[in-house]
């Protein structure tokens, strides 16, 4: 269901109709009881809507944020057909959303790429594909506060499941997670982290020239529209 290290324990709805939707607890039991936190302790994951989906013969269960999050998203600016080579900084476009934002890729083709948020004091995570290995990966080592239990500073991996030749990468993006959902939610990583500040840069870096095909980016706001 989730490849990153902090969805846990999850519960479903009964009184949704045909619809499956499921919120996790987001964080993890190795380390629930030190994060550097002092008015709270965690946070559930955004509520996600469950499918079963049919894959080469096979069943996968893929989930992906509710319809309802556009409620509290804002300014969706769209960029078609975007070139990278080496470096696409769009951190001018993103410090205005203070940490908290969506963004959408769609790329027509499969090469090594990577999402660097990050802010002034150096705290990082990492979020991308490595063509090799064929994986997805959040990497949260130099991530802010990570020495409060030896386990926490980790990269966490997941498969790309999907056969399709294009590939398509949501972030939801928060003050202290981060949750990943590729190629319509069949591999999903969610992972937490502490940093100094709000990780309000965006970097994204190839090892090669690529075309994105789409970025789209909105603010996210608790305040309904």
């Amino acid at each position: 269901m989730d490849y990153g290290a902090d969805n846990y324990a999850g519960v479903t709805f009964s009184n949704a109709g045909a619809r499956r939707i499921f919120i996790g607890w987001m964080s993890n039991w190795q380390y629930a009881n030190v994060v550097p936190t002092q008015s709270w302790r965690s946070a559930t994951t955004i509520p996600r809507d469950l499918q079963l989906v049919d894959v080469n013969g096979q069943a996968y269960l893929t989930s992906q944020p509710v319809k309802e999050l556009e409620q509290i998203t804002r300014s969706e600016i769209k960029m078609d057909d975007v070139d990278v080579n080496g470096n696409l900084d769009l951190s001018k476009q993103l410090t205005s959303f203070g940490g908290k934002y969506l963004l959408n890729l769609e790329l027509d083709s499969l090469q090594d790429i990577s999402l660097h948020l990050s802010n002034a004091k150096g705290d990082e995570v990492v979020v991308g594909y490595d063509k090799t290995s064929n994986m997805y990966y959040t990497d949260r080592t130099r991530s802010g506060q990570i020495d409060f239990e030896q386990t926490f500073a980790r990269k966490t991996i997941g498969p790309r499941i999907s056969p399709n030749k294009r590939m398509s990468l949501k972030l939801l993006v928060d003050v202290a997670s981060v949750k990943v959902f590729a190629d319509a939610g069949l591999s999903v990583l969610t992972n937490i982290f502490f940093p100094a500040e709000p990780l309000q840069f965006l970097n994204i870096r190839t090892k090669a020239p690529l075309k994105i095909k789409e970025i789209t980016y909105s603010s996210v706001n608790t305040t309904l529209k």
